[in-house]
């Protein structure tokens, strides 16, 4: 990976990553739920750090828990939504940022979500 900007929530050792559009995600599990005001069986993809800031089209601490409306709890579903887009078709993600909706278009994504290498927590 690209070296990471800006502060980690750090993610289980146990949970892949993905990096995705300059962002590295990770399925939300555990007690992270209620840090974001939302319920297990809604789930959710935790964008935990940037790995470019300048392309990444969410913020650190999103959570992404749909695509174009469609409910995305992992980071496969998520992966089995883009790539069931028509090519270059712009992206309407809806989610959490703060505790508050969060509803952004972002323009078609050049790639799906790929796996990362496993990063380091400490724990």
């Amino acid at each position: 990976f690209p070296a990471i900007k800006g502060s980690i929530s750090t993610p289980s050792p146990a949970l892949p990553v993905y990096q995705w559009q300059g962002m590295l995600l990770r399925d939300l599990t555990g007690e992270a739920f209620s840090a974001f005001g939302v319920s297990k069986e809604s789930g959710g993809i935790h964008v935990f750090a940037l790995a470019d800031a300048a392309t990444a089209p969410l913020r650190q601490n999103d959570l992404i828990q749909a695509v174009n409306s469609d409910p995305v709890r992992t980071i496969a579903e998520l992966i089995h939504r883009l790539a069931s887009l028509t090519p270059g078709a712009s992206v309407t993600i809806d989610g959490v940022r703060d505790q508050s909706p969060l509803h952004i278009k972002i323009p078609a994504p050049v790639s799906l979500p790929t796996p990362g290498e496993a990063i380091q927590t400490g724990e």
